[in-house]
């Protein structure tokens, strides 16, 4: 058979194109054809390295390694035919199939080229094994996906969240109480629009972005809250705060519903007795932890974790919070509570994150 490439061609070609299987030469106005430079894997499949025909030498090839789904697709993007026709139009034809080694599908992938030669224009066809590039590529592609997915469920939690907090009931009765103050009281009632602003502008800051802020600054919200509540619930709702830590950050909105939980849901329930809050933070055991505690009515944790999986009622709540922290602060969050007694929420923050000087 005339031999299709000189010892220089050979030289180059192993050179540049190192990571490929096999490297076919063809000549396109013979149809001749020569391999050369074989990986060790490549050898194994036993075909034959030249012949008089590619062409017609193909299907058999293409029978013994190539995928069955994928057998059709490339005979058809090898024929003489689509090869030059690839090779007219761009520098460089390719194209993807899967072969079977070792009962496991490989993707590869086939680069052609044109290149003139002593003996005419040939078209040398480079077999690469990229599988592992493939498979990266799919693993980022549903890394990518579910990513997306968090972060879309992430954005729908925050509007939850925000449309949780935004009750018209709460806005009506929150106004309409420092309507009636400023009549008596326009300084008192000059506060309360101040802490009615700082929950507004708590409220929108977290919907727009769930980024962590100071403790310090969720403290504030928290209080300017209770403020406001308190001109409904008087010296039945007793505030005890216990912040033996404020130097950490947490996510916006999440102290303040947990505490709003626990006045009307928890205090509220016992009627004209009222009841106690206790709003607590420290460092335990290598964790930022705040605790919400209430002194009131309680519930049935069966009943509620039902509710929590059909997302029902203020339970959804609740569970919204714990998964915005689970997902961006890889933090915690505990219910305990018992019919009669009241309730007890722990959030743990894990350290090593972002200190309250960070946001100052």
């Amino acid at each position: 058979m005339e031999k299709l490439l000189s010892m220089d061609y050979e030289l180059i070609a192993k050179v540049l194109f190192e990571s490929y299987e096999n490297i076919y030469a063809i000549n396109l106005e013979t149809s001749a054809y020569c391999s050369f430079h074989e990986s060790e894997a490549y050898r194994k499949l036993q075909l034959s390295k030249s012949g008089d025909d590619f062409f017609s030498d193909l299907t058999k090839k293409v029978n013994s390694v190539v995928a069955p789904e994928d057998r059709e697709y490339v005979l058809r993007m090898l024929s003489r035919e689509n090869l030059i026709k690839g090779l007219d139009a761009n520098k460089y034809y390719t194209f993807v199939y899967r072969i079977v080694r070792d009962g496991k599908e490989i993707y590869h992938q086939i680069r052609a080229t044109y290149q003139p030669t002593d003996s005419g224009m040939h078209a040398f066809l480079g077999i690469l094994d990229i599988d592992y590039m493939v498979r990266q590529e799919q693993a980022r592609r549903i890394e990518e996906e579910e990513r997306k997915a968090l972060e879309d469920e992430l954005r729908m939690s925050r509007i939850r969240n925000f449309k949780s907090q935004m009750q018209p009931h709460f806005l009506y009765n929150a106004l309409g109480s420092i309507q009636e103050v400023m009549l008596i009281d326009p300084e008192r009632a000059s506060e309360l629009l101040g802490d009615f602003t700082v929950h507004l502008r708590s409220c929108i800051r977290a919907m727009v972005k769930d980024e962590p802020l100071a403790f310090s600054q969720e403290l504030e919200n928290v209080k300017a809250y209770i403020n406001i509540e308190k001109m409904r619930f008087g010296d039945k709702l007793r505030i005890h705060y216990e912040t033996q830590a404020l130097s950490f950050s947490i996510l916006p909105l999440t102290v303040q519903p947990i505490v709003e939980n626990a006045i009307r849901h928890g205090i509220y329930g016992k009627g004209v007795d009222g009841g106690d809050v206790y709003i607590r933070s420290f460092e335990k055991d290598g964790e930022w932890v705040v605790q919400i505690e209430d002194s009131g009515v309680g519930f049935d944790v069966e009943e509620y974790r039902r509710k929590r999986d059909l997302g029902e009622g203020d339970s959804a709540g609740l569970m919204n919070i714990k998964f915005r922290l689970e997902k961006v602060m890889n933090a915690a969050m505990d219910i305990v509570s018992e019919e009669g007694k009241g309730t007890t929420v722990t959030v743990r923050i894990p350290k090593g994150g972002r200190d309250e000087s960070d946001y100052c």
